[in-house]
């Protein structure tokens, strides 16, 4: 398949240092998640609870176990109204919370749903974290970005002013909560489904306790290579001390969900997928009893196991990824590894029933990222360390439909990537690793549209590409200690 005639163009941004791979070994000491034990393959991580003030870590010591002597306990952490409430609550009752309608406000989403999708154009200013070394995972929401990575930090900045092109080109806006929250290092973050600007009953408008509904679904998933799973209450947060930072309530932790580091989470209609190191794939529910957080307090929370799944994959799963449904209450899921293999999995039967589809990827080495189309079911993207993006078509799924090809400079990828579609769907954007190129390529013919320099190496990457508004939504992608918006032209 040929490739269509590259079309260089230009970015307005500063240059921040490449992302490197991601170290598959736990790293790190004292996480904020509470006393999680570091992770052995040959023993389940025990226990699982809700606990307020778990993102700190018990004191302990080698002389002191020898000895027989017990650790002294966690410090009490004091938590209260965090930044992140209090920006909520600004952009409310200010009516700066338009943007939460979907899209980037004024020009800068500037493509119309008959337009065709030609490029990026990078929006001056950047959300920096000194804390955050290097970004594995980012969630957005209009006017809120969730990174973490290396060390188990996770930072949360508001993007506002940069969505409007408020800042100026060399603006660096700091994050408004910044901590370690887990042993070695984040593999995912998630803003809860619903989260963000808006409040569980779609308002954005300013109400009688001050934006109370606009903070009421300020919850945060991670997970990370310490085996656990964490909601946390941004809207709530202590200072940790030391190096812990500044670190939100945790409101559920869950420990024994895998025998191993966490790959992967990913979240909708309160349904959580997480893939392990350990081989398995596991559906837990978010359960969370009364109240919220404009009741000023926090409300305990769980994690609770739902199916499990131990022999869809041979080895390694790095991936899963559930199909957006209409109804916000997700069947379908896919999954990928280390084994090479496509299984797509009908979550309403027994797990004992295995996959509906199990297929080849069609890559020639572990497959490390997938990502559903968010409007055609039948779409799945996948990528690895081999030089091709894969579109499959699930209806014909021999063969795959794309390989997208150009965006890699040489015959493997040594860090795993993220590309992500774009413009509700219509594109697919990618970055690559010793590169400073954003590559765009066209869903329906898998041509290259377009090629440009970014002025910087891409890290992490996202994009919600589709839903309300989604046609306008930026790219947000990550480099060095920095994250940056760009917006489809």
């Amino acid at each position: 398949m040929g490739l269509a005639s590259l079309r260089p163009w230009s970015f307005s941004g500063s240059s921040a240092s490449a992302a490197t791979k991601r170290r598959i070994a736990a790293e790190g000491d004292g996480g904020g998640c509470g006393a999680a034990q570091p992770v052995r393959r040959s023993a389940r991580n025990q226990g699982a609870s809700a606990e307020a003030g778990a993102a700190a870590s018990a004191a302990f010591t080698p002389a002191a176990a020898a000895a027989g002597q017990a650790a002294d306990p966690p410090p009490e952490l004091r938590f209260d109204d965090s930044s992140v409430r209090r920006y909520v609550c600004e952009l409310a009752t200010a009516g700066g919370s338009s943007a939460c309608s979907g899209g980037l406000p004024g020009d800068a989403g500037a493509i119309s749903d008959a337009a065709q999708i030609s490029g990026f154009r990078q929006l001056p200013g950047c959300l920096a974290d000194p804390a955050l070394a290097r970004a594995y995972s980012i969630d957005w929401r209009p006017g809120l970005v969730v990174a973490g990575g290396k060390d188990g930090v996770v930072s949360v900045c508001g993007s506002r002013q940069l969505e409007a092109g408020q800042l100026p080109a060399d603006a660096a806006l700091p994050p408004l909560l910044s901590g370690k929250l887990h042993r070695g290092w984040v593999a995912e973050v998630q803003l809860l489904s619903g989260a963000g600007l808006q409040g569980a009953s779609g308002s954005t408008s300013a109400d009688s306790a001050g934006g109370a509904a606009a903070v009421a679904g300020l919850r945060l998933l991670t997970a990370g290579n310490d085996g656990v799973v964490c909601l946390w209450d941004l809207s709530r947060s202590a200072e940790a001390g030391g190096r812990g930072g500044l670190v939100p309530e945790c409101l559920a932790r869950a420990a024994g969900l895998h025998q191993g580091g966490i790959f992967s989470l990913h979240e909708r209609g309160s349904r959580v997928l997480t893939a392990s190191k350990d081989g398995t794939v596991v559906i837990s529910a978010v359960c969370e009893a009364g109240g919220g957080a404009g009741g000023g307090g926090s409300t305990a929370a769980s994690l609770a196991v739902v199916q499990r799944y131990e022999e869809l994959h041979e080895r390694v799963v790095k991936c899963a990824r559930w199909r957006e449904a209409g109804d916000g209450q997700p069947s379908v899921f896919a999954s990928c590894g280390t084994d090479r293999q496509l299984c797509v999995v009908d979550a309403r039967q027994p797990p004992s029933t295995g996959a509906s589809l199990a297929v080849p990827s069609g890559h020639g080495s572990a497959t490390n990222c997938l990502r559903w189309h968010p409007a055609s079911e039948h779409l799945l993207l996948s990528a690895s360390h081999d030089p091709a993006i894969l579109l499959h078509d699930l209806r014909s799924p021999g063969q795959p439909l794309h390989r997208l090809l150009g965006h890699a400079t040489g015959a493997r990828v040594g860090q795993i990537y993220q590309p992500c579609f774009v413009a509700g769907g219509d594109a697919v954007a990618t970055g690559c690793e010793r590169s400073q190129l954003l590559s765009l390529y066209c869903t329906r013919t898998g041509t290259t549209i377009s090629r440009g320099h970014a002025g910087l190496t891409p890290g992490a990457t996202f994009c919600r590409g589709g839903g309300a508004g989604g046609r306008g939504d930026p790219l947000v992608l990550s480099a060095g200690r920095a994250v940056y918006l760009f917006a489809p032209s």
